[in-house]
């Protein structure tokens, strides 16, 4: 039977359903087992192609974004599994800058501050 089940291809029903019906310790586990044959791991080897895929077009966006005067953000990796993500450092919705960084008030603000004392 075995024989039949390792003749299917990656991307068969029976497979899918195999791998999408693992343990997290199953799962863990297979993410770090080299030894195990195309399309019996967490992800088919169709699933990591098209990873590869959205990831390339990620960075063409960012080209195109970039030619023409923008500013976009650097694009993050497709998420896969087995890899840890960077969590993002968090922002201030006042500043836009990492969260912890203090930028001083301009002096402006300090007087009018102090002429008024709590009215706005």
């Amino acid at each position: 039977m075995r024989v039949l089940l390792n003749r299917l291809p990656p991307e068969s029903a029976l497979k899918t359903v195999l791998r999408d019906s693992l343990t997290d310790e199953e799962r863990a586990r297979a993410e770090t087992d080299a030894s195990l044959a195309a399309g019996e791991g967490v992800w088919s080897s169709t699933d990591l192609m098209l990873a590869s895929v959205i990831d390339a077009l990620n960075w063409v966006e960012y080209g195109v974004w970039a030619s023409q005067g923008g500013k976009p953000r650097k694009p993050r990796p497709f998420q896969r599994p087995g890899v840890e993500r960077d969590k993002p450092k968090p922002r201030s919705f006042a500043t836009g800058k990492a969260a912890g960084t203090v930028t001083p008030l301009p002096a402006a603000v300090y007087d009018h501050m102090l002429r008024n004392r709590g009215e706005p």
